[in-house]
């Protein structure tokens, strides 16, 4: 009853927490009268709210504020502070511009990262990095070798497994970690990383690449990781504007997935241009070692056997991405799910579910699903 005033707040400083949230404002109508069941809340209220025509409810500005998660007092204030979410990505790359939808996308998993660790905390989980910070003075192909030998990958038979289970192996290892990976459709990034914030570090790979650009894209944001660089891994040669940096990250996946006795066997150093671009020779290497045709064209450039002419004009003719473009539907939509989303994020969920640490609903929703039977299908405990 003492919740059920009106209270004044700057509309504007509400609408510019709304448009930096990842929700759309007929979104979060949606998230509020389905978590606590008021009917009253719908599209025409919120709007009026954001332009100044009523002014809300204390407990309905709590209940804004639950999925904008900004504190009550911050919609007092007259100029909002300035998000800073993509303040750095957008310094890194002035002239690129994320489309709506996907900078919409990027914020959600930015904020997935606040709830992430609020499910930490109710588990007393540290989320704390253990992980050392490496530098650009540390020799890549000595830290992937390292990490090959933590991860105990000299014991898998990669050239028996398929590039789907070999991107899952190297998953969970990275997850131990405490980085949380998911995939999903990035557009025109590779791939990207979220650390800093005092928050989980969570890695999103582009769903959309063909199977062995999936784990060469996973190893690169590890190796951004282990360089505590944040950064979005964009598919367009003009903005790749850090060849210190992606050198290393590149070199660190490569040498991760190739053994140096391994490379040593299939002298390269022995064949002509034709030879080295010749595609069934790259997809026999593809195949066999899980590492996409264009990392293997990258590393010929390196090695001075193709000129950066012979690398740019591959890249031309065949793009990083291999678009999926067939639609699927039905039943697909949960093994799909399971793919994209972090098994160590579902197990979280899981647990804090049957402990009583969050509702049903909310179980469901970081889920995305409906039942508690589909729930039972993506959860890895």
């Amino acid at each position: 009853m003492g919740e059920s005033f009106t209270i004044k707040i700057n509309p504007k400083t509400l609408a510019y927490a709304i448009d930096n949230s990842g929700y759309t404002p007929e979104e979060l109508v949606d998230k509020i009268s389905s978590r606590f069941k008021v009917k009253y809340f719908n599209n025409e209220y919120l709007t009026n709210i954001i332009k100044g025509k009523i002014t809300p409810k204390y407990n309905d500005l709590k209940k804004i504020d639950s999925f904008l998660k900004r504190g009550v007092p911050y919609y007092f204030l007259t100029n909002p502070p300035k998000d800073r979410t993509f303040v750095k990505f957008r310094n890194k790359y002035p002239n690129f511009k994320l489309s709506p939808s996907l900078e919409i996308k990027l914020r959600k998993y930015e904020l997935l990262r606040e709830d992430i660790k609020d499910l930490c905390n109710l588990e007393n989980i540290s989320f704390e990095r253990a992980t050392p910070i490496y530098t650009l003075n540390n020799n890549p192909i000595e830290v992937a070798h390292k990490f090959r030998n933590l991860f105990n990958f000299d014991d898998i038979d990669i050239e028996n497994l398929e590039s789907k289970d070999i991107f899952k192996i190297i998953r969970e290892k990275i997850e131990d970690n405490l980085v949380f990976v998911f995939k999903d459709d990035l557009e025109n990034l590779r791939g990207c990383i979220f650390i800093g914030n005092n928050f989980p570090a969570l890695i999103l790979v582009n769903s959309t690449d063909d199977k062995n650009g999936e784990i060469f894209t996973l190893l690169h944001e590890f190796a951004h990781f282990l360089l505590n660089d944040e950064e979005l891994d964009i598919d367009m040669p003009k903005f790749e504007t850090d060849p210190t940096v992606e050198k290393w990250c590149n070199s660190f996946s490569y040498h991760f997935m190739m053994k140096d006795e391994d490379e040593s066997e299939e002298k390269f150093l022995g064949k002509n241009i034709d030879e080295l671009l010749d595609l069934s020779y790259l997809n026999y290497l593809s195949d066999r070692y899980k590492i996409s045709k264009l990392a293997f064209v990258y590393r010929f450039y390196l090695l001075n056997l193709i000129s950066s002419d012979d690398y740019n004009n591959y890249k031309k003719r065949f793009p990083y991405k291999q678009k999926n473009t067939s639609k699927k539907g039905g039943g697909n939509y949960y093994l799909t799910l399971k793919t994209r989303l972090s098994n160590k994020f579902t197990s979280l969920v899981y647990r804090n579910y049957i402990t009583g640490n969050i509702s049903t609903y909310e179980a469901f929703n970081y889920l995305q699903v409906k039942d508690h039977s589909r729930m039972n299908d993506l959860v890895e405990v």
